[in-house]
């Protein structure tokens, strides 16, 4: 007499072969995103050097336009009251201010040296053409920076500069 059961081999559940490989494809998934997460931290972190970079850049620019709107002769300010403030980038930035990333303020900066620094800023200034017989004054500031201890592929560090002409 044959059973009232049916003999079909169908069972409910998941084989162990098939949950192995879906272990597998989860787990080369969770590898993928572990090297995605790398990248977004490293991106962070020299987003947060341009930041530091472009606020550095931009005080020293509104600082130089408010002292040329003022009247007084930009070049007797800055090499009078802060020396060195003007510097040559011709002349291994002689001049330039240095920066470093201090750990015990909880990464803000301290003044740097010229061989141990994460970020220098140079300002210049220069005669620009006149406009309809106006004199103005060129000011330009530039950071540059490394990003974390390194310079670009070509040896150069990372920079942005900061470009304007005023009316004394």
């Amino acid at each position: 007499m044959r059973s009232q059961h049916s003999s079909s081999n169908s069972a409910a559940g998941f084989t162990l072969i098939e949950m192995l490989v879906a272990m597998v494809i989860v787990a080369i998934g969770m590898l993928g995103m572990a090297g995605m997460m790398a990248s977004v931290a490293r991106a962070s972190v020299f987003s947060k050097q341009m930041t530091n970079a472009a606020t550095m850049a931009n005080d020293k620019m509104e600082e130089a336009i408010s002292v040329a709107t003022a009247g007084s002769d930009l070049y007797a300010f800055y090499s009078g009251l802060i020396p060195n403030q003007i510097c040559d980038p011709t002349n291994s930035y002689s001049g330039a201010v240095y920066f470093k990333n201090d750990a015990t303020t909880g990464g803000g900066l301290i003044e740097g040296a010229a061989g141990d620094w994460d970020y220098r800023r140079c300002l210049e200034i220069q005669s620009a053409p006149a406009v309809s017989g106006i004199t103005l004054t060129r000011i330009s500031v530039k950071v540059q920076w490394l990003w974390n201890g390194k310079t670009k592929a070509n040896g150069e560090p990372y920079s942005i500069t900061l470009l304007r002409d005023v009316m004394p």
